[in-house]
């Protein structure tokens, strides 16, 4: 267990720097970034650690979320000619799978102009010789220089053509947008007027199968932890993370209702709803309560009368109670509106002024916020009709909230949209119902392996795998000013999880203090670049303690935390800065 959980946090993508516009990566970072985009495996192309698995006759799919898996005793052998070590792990195969993958783009690509000592020492001649060095000819090589290679390094060069093409009033190159790292490797190079989808072929009959996946994995996670079925439930939908993945989430809800989409053979345009029967799904229908965003009410109209039209289905069976909940609800006059947002023309979920300013002093605070930014219902007629009863009715009872997240090029303390929508949903709960729901965070950034997980947990794999991590902090300080900023960005978004689901642990709190304000060269860093996010940092700080959101008896850390915000205070107002 602990050397598969140790696989995840090293498999977990971070931001090692910022994008600088018309600037191409540094050598590493670019290498890095290379592989990362070889590693997820396209229609047309397997992923490069499976191209390589493949190479040496392995057995094993390293394209996989289930690091604990052991592998086989005659990948055990191949793997122990190559590398000298006793390989039995899943996640040890990989790990040797990626630095040789690493060298081959290093040597195909720099190695001619460029040595770099760093990638140089992990050459394994053994496997250089019968493998690497024989795919000169080879067609994948080719396939990663002009999907991957090229389009990377000319997208500086394309980014600052385009923008001086747009003070001219010039044309500029129109392209694809979506997730380099879901395999959407079209939206590359950079720099170019990228477009949405066609909002008319969605949801996709690949999301379908994503959006079940999960969905019993969800299922699955809550019967195990709590000996019964699950049968009401929350989520929010975001028009971006729709764009990208295709209407994964749309799905995810709907297999949990019980409704299956019918798709026109032709076209693969969805143009029916089918009910599964109670007797084929086995188990209750979920009853699923929806926040969209004011993007997604503005950009899928359509999404939100498929919706519409599924709860009205499944409300209207002849089911028990037990099997389906909202057809229980209309048979006793409850409202079953399921579908809420903000009102028309107005976006956000109202948390962002109170967790910046920290203007709240409890739980119903934040909750009032967000329940006034939420009551609108929307339904087939789209217009939004205010419906705060009918929200609170809906909450109520609500047993689990999830978020998903459908590509890892950010993370949920990279953003305040991730803390108000599924924090705002956990406080609204509480201040309803007395207790916080059970908080899921659905990974579906890796297709084919989605992974539901406690809230909690993926909190604490962010911390460990970012907000700790040496490389995501000098990679920070590397970029100045910004760079600072995202310090205290951070710092700001847990503590706004904090506030709302009461769900970070002591130790982060501990942790990030003592990198991040015990190193004397990170505080110099942000004295000299932002002493605004310094002082914000030890601010934020403080506030965590005096609301007992850290258990710290320490004075020690409170007189330095106080000594770190007077001193830069004293030096902003002589204007030292």
């Amino acid at each position: 267990k602990i050397d598969s959980y140790l696989c995840e946090i090293k498999e977990n993508q971070i931001r090692v720097g910022l994008h600088t516009f018309g600037s191409r990566n540094s050598l590493k970072n670019e290498i890095d970034l290379i592989l990362c985009l070889c590693r997820v495996p396209t229609r047309d192309r397997e992923g490069i650690l499976q191209f390589l698995a493949k190479q040496i006759n392995l057995e094993l799919d390293p394209w996989t979320n289930e690091y604990s898996k052991k592998i086989s005793d005659n990948d055990s052998k191949i793997l122990k000619y190559y590398s000298n070590k006793n390989i039995k792990t899943l996640s040890g195969a990989i790990d040797f799978l990626e630095t040789q993958s690493k060298y081959l783009i290093y040597y195909y690509f720099y190695k001619k102009n460029v040595n770099v000592n760093d990638i140089e020492v992990i050459k394994n001649s053994k496997f250089f010789n019968n493998v690497i060095n024989k795919l000169n000819q080879s067609s994948y090589i080719k396939k990663i220089k002009n999907e991957i290679y090229l389009p990377l390094i000319y997208s500086s060069s394309l980014e600052k053509k385009s923008f001086l093409n747009s003070l001219c009033g010039e044309f500029i190159q129109s392209g694809p947008s979506g997730a380099p790292t879901r395999g959407k490797l079209e939206v590359l190079p950079t720099g170019k007027n990228f477009f949405s989808i066609d909002t008319r072929g969605l949801p996709t009959e690949s999301a379908w199968d994503v959006g079940t996946k999960s969905a019993n994995q969800i299922l699955d996670l809550y019967t195990l932890e709590n000996g019964e079925d699950l049968r009401k439930l929350a989520i929010s939908l975001w028009a971006t993370s729709t764009m990208r993945n295709g209407g994964e989430d749309i799905c995810q809800i709907l297999f949990l209702m019980g409704i299956k989409p019918v798709w026109d053979c032709a076209t693969s345009r969805l143009i029916d709803l089918e009910i599964i029967p109670i007797n084929v799904l086995s188990r209750p229908r979920v009853d699923v309560t929806i926040r969209i965003s004011g993007m997604f009410r503005d950009s899928f109209p359509q999404l939100i009368e498929i919706l519409s039209n599924a709860l009205n289905l499944i409300s209207n069976l002849d089911e028990s109670t037990d099997q389906n909940p909202l057809a229980n609800d209309l048979r006793n006059n409850k409202s079953i509106n399921r579908i809420f947002g903000s009102a028309p023309e107005s976006y956000g979920a109202g948390l962002q002024e109170l967790i910046s300013n920290s203007s709240w002093n409890n739980n119903d605070d934040l909750a009032n916020a967000y329940l006034s930014w939420s009551s609108w219902i929307y339904d087939n007629n789209l217009d939004g009709k205010y419906g705060r009863n009918e929200l609170e009715e809906s909450l109520r009872n609500i047993q689990v909230v999830i978020h998903n997240q459908d590509n890892k090029e950010h993370d949920i303390l990279d953003s305040d949209d991730y803390y108000q929508f599924q924090g705002g949903l956990s406080a609204s709960i509480k201040k309803l119902s007395g207790k916080y729901p059970t908080l899921f965070h659905g990974d579906l950034s890796k297709y084919g392996y989605s992974k539901i997980t406690k809230l909690n947990k993926e909190i604490e794999k962010v911390v460990l795998s970012r907000v700790l991590n040496p490389k995501w902090i000098k990679g920070m300080m590397q970029n100045g000013y910004k760079g600072a900023f995202e310090f205290s960005a951070t710092l700001d978004y847990l503590y706004a999880y904090d506030s709302t689901t009461k769900l970070v642990s002591n130790w982060c709190y501990e942790s990030i203090y003592k990198t991040w304000l015990c190193n004397k060269e990170i505080t110099n860093f942000l004295e000299d670049n932002n002493p605004w996010a310094l002082r914000d940092i030890a601010e934020r700080f403080i506030e965590v303690i005096n609301r007992k959101m850290w258990d710290n008896d320490k004075n020690q850390i409170m007189e330095n935390l106080k000594t770190i915000v007077n001193d830069i205070e004293s030096k902003i107002e002589k204007n030292k800065f």
